[in-house]
């Protein structure tokens, strides 16, 4: 008669907890027993997978399981020790439960880990939970393809980063590629703090990471570092009519003649620097402006230099204004 288990006292409950344990694990050897007699006489697999109410991967799981660690014989009878003995004699002794020989068989047959990493496996199976042996598992797994890269030949070793980029309608950007863990590393560490949940964000992990990403993007494209293109450092340029801006009906054409919408447009302007152009009937471009009205920080010191001031009749030896527009710099070319 079972005893609830508020009744029970401390050692009583833990001892309930090992005896529970112990049968799930032994039910689970009893079953891989009889489907290897199963599988021996060549009963039928659906049958045995409808009594066990299992769908096809755990059959296929626990087939490779009696085919690893299950005892077997020759067509002539003559028994033959488990393929993995360690991990054989732990699962007739009941110390393993199916989760353990779940990650033992991904170790040995997806890792392909060498053979002398069987026992210690095994042994930490005996204390720690499935996922740890995966942990160890994978540790070993990385260790062991450390060791077989030579130091000299590792840049030859090391496959290449990478990126595949493909346009989709509507102007979006599909990409795809693989970068060495170095780079992984470093990509991880900046997305992760940026794709922290947030109260008012997405609550799904992809569009967290996607919306991090963006961030990012953003972020270096304003770094000093980077390489400049025919004089400019990276940007994007966006083509659309004073009209369409101002009204936000219509569409922006992007670099490449992807189109953005006016409203894609106007919160881009939002940040950027508006360059406008006269563009003549047969799209010509009959005059093109600047982004910025004033003088710059380099046109300002270059005259400063050499006319000790403004070369304007008058002014000469007052400094030329950063508020000076660029209209009137002709002025400064002007010998009094």
């Amino acid at each position: 008669m079972d005893v609830s288990p508020v009744l029970l006292t401390e050692d009583d409950v833990f001892a309930a907890i090992a005896e529970a344990e112990a049968s799930i694990r032994a039910s689970h050897r009893r079953r891989l027993e009889l489907l290897a007699q199963v599988l021996r006489c060549g009963y039928d697999l659906d049958s045995y997978r409808a009594l066990v109410r299992a769908n096809p991967a755990e059959v296929k799981q626990w087939i490779a399981q009696v085919e690893l660690f299950l005892p077997s014989t020759t067509p002539t009878g003559q028994p033959l020790p488990p393929l993995y003995r360690a991990a054989g004699a732990a699962l007739a002794e009941g110390t393993l439960s199916e989760g353990h020989l779940r990650e033992l068989t991904r170790a040995v047959t997806t890792l392909k880990l060498p053979d002398w990493s069987e026992e210690i496996l095994v042994e930490a199976a005996g204390s720690v939970e499935p996922k740890v042996v995966r942990q160890l598992a994978d540790r070993i797994r990385d260790r062991v393809e450390q060791d077989s890269v030579d130091e000299l030949d590792e840049p030859a070793a090391e496959p290449a980063d990478v990126l595949y980029v493909r346009d989709l309608p509507g102007g979006r950007v599909e990409f795809w590629g693989e970068v060495s863990a170095e780079t992984g590393a470093r990509f991880t560490a900046m997305l992760e703090p940026l794709a922290t949940p947030r109260p008012e964000g997405p609550k799904d992990r992809a569009h967290r990471f996607g919306e991090a990403f963006a961030d990012i993007v953003s972020l270096a494209s304003r770094s000093g570092d980077l390489p400049s293109e025919a004089g400019e450092r990276p940007h994007i340029s966006v083509t659309v009519d004073l009209e369409t801006l101002r009204r936000g009906v219509g569409h922006a054409v992007l670099d490449g003649d992807r189109y953005l919408s006016a409203a894609q447009a106007r919160r881009i302007a939002c940040d950027a620097k508006v360059l406008p152009v006269v563009m003549g009937s047969d799209s010509e471009v009959m005059d093109l402006g600047r982004t910025k009205r004033t003088v710059s920080v380099a046109q300002r010191k270059a005259l400063h230099a050499r006319d000790r001031g403004c070369a304007f009749p008058g002014v000469r030896h007052e400094a030329l204004s950063t508020n000076v527009e660029v209209k009137d710099l002709h002025r400064c070319y002007v010998a009094p």
